[in-house]
């Protein structure tokens, strides 16, 4: 990575409304209404607003120079496979202000952001689905299938929607996601079929070794000084996944601290490791498969959606006698070390890792010393 300072042409305008204001588009005979500011994690600026010609819900969020030309990349690759793009948040529009010096996106504003779902109080967020797995999945591969690597994924890349039909008929204080689509696409780095586009060149050439915009997400892989590659997409959404699970992330009291976050990130490859204890085992080996990717090709994620796939079938058939084909030593030692914890900490017991070991120990002294049947 390099230790040059910031990019200018990377950096996002601050633009602060003081109530509501519009953006016109004359080109397109289009006016954009703001209403008021969307928190959407500390490095995205996102607000809401009206479209006018259709009064309906908008999100606009104002670019840097290089997202704007990125993002206008994308949208003209996008028009040639429009089905297979309904797993990103649509956009609307590309707006230049020339009166305030500020590009904007205009996107779908319908939908609430993944991050915001914390601070819905008195509601439990619930994906029976899976939702958030399978479309962050379809989503990331889809762009590295055409050249392009995410790069920034983080919570607040994600969009959700709810399922308000589920949420009627349910008695307990639920809201179901029903939708996630992918956004954040001005961030992105196009790797290969640049053709005479030499701007949309050399931005993907600096981003794919310039530091990340934040640890709390990143591949552990780029702590190392790693350029950015396609499989770091995916241990990105791993993280994620672990903040849904967990409603936390380990390294969350560190701030941005870069050395305790790395060290955490390396902790947290271990079936041992003590934080987890809402995601399941068979998800929590997923980053072992991550980590043996090839940095260099494009990942292929058949075998995290077959650890994915056999985790809900033993949740289903957990009684079938064949329920345990298809663990693993990972899943076999997190879940007897699951156990153990539970067991210690139900009986107000103490529990560590170096106690774990001691059972350990002592249960496999015990099956040598016992004789044979």
């Amino acid at each position: 990575m390099t230790d040059k300072d910031t990019n200018v042409n990377e950096v996002v305008p601050d633009f602060n409304i003081d109530g509501e204001c519009c953006i016109e588009e004359p080109e397109n005979d289009e006016i954009y209404f703001i209403k008021s500011l969307l928190k959407v994690g500390r490095i995205n600026l996102c607000y809401s607003g009206i479209r006018k010609k259709t009064n309906k819900e908008i999100c606009i969020k104002p670019l840097s120079v290089n997202g704007h030309l990125m993002i206008r990349e994308i949208l003209n690759f996008f028009k040639s496979e429009p089905e297979k793009c309904k797993v990103f948040l649509p956009i609307i529009d590309i707006v230049i202000a020339d009166s305030i010096r500020t590009n904007f996106v205009v996107l779908e504003g319908t939908f609430i952001n993944l991050a915001e779902t914390f601070n819905i109080k008195d509601k439990e967020i619930v994906d029976l689905q899976h939702i958030f797995l399978k479309h962050s999945l379809r989503a990331t591969k889809f762009l590295h299938q055409n050249g392009f690597i995410h790069g920034n994924l983080s919570i607040t890349s994600f969009w959700v929607k709810f399922n308000s039909e589920k949420e009627a008929k349910c008695i307990f204080h639920h809201k179901y996601i029903g939708e996630i689509l992918l956004a954040d696409l001005e961030y992105c780095i196009k790797i290969k079929d640049n053709g005479d586009n030499s701007k949309i060149k050399k931005i993907s050439q600096q981003r794919i070794t310039s530091k990340p915009k934040s640890y709390k997400y990143c591949a552990l892989g780029l702590h190392k000084g790693e350029k950015m590659c396609m499989k770091f997409d995916f241990e990105s959404i791993y993280y994620i996944l672990v903040q849904l699970y967990e409603k936390k992330l380990p390294w969350d009291k560190f701030s941005d601290d870069e050395r305790l976050i790395r060290k955490e990130k390396q902790k947290m490859r271990s079936p041992t490791y003590d934080f987890y204890r809402n995601i399941p085992e068979h998800i929590a080996e997923i980053v072992c498969f991550i980590d043996k990717k090839s940095p260099d090709k494009v990942p292929d994620t058949e075998d995290i959606k077959k650890r994915f796939y056999h985790y809900l079938k033993k949740k289903t058939f957990y009684d079938e006698d064949n329920y345990i084909l298809g663990d693993s030593d990972y899943t076999r030692t997190a879940e007897y070390y699951r156990l153990i914890r539970k067991r210690r900490e139900e009986s107000n017991e103490p529990f560590s890792k170096s106690i774990y070991e001691e059972i350990i120990g002592e249960g496999k002294k015990q099956k040598k010393n016992s004789p044979d049947k």
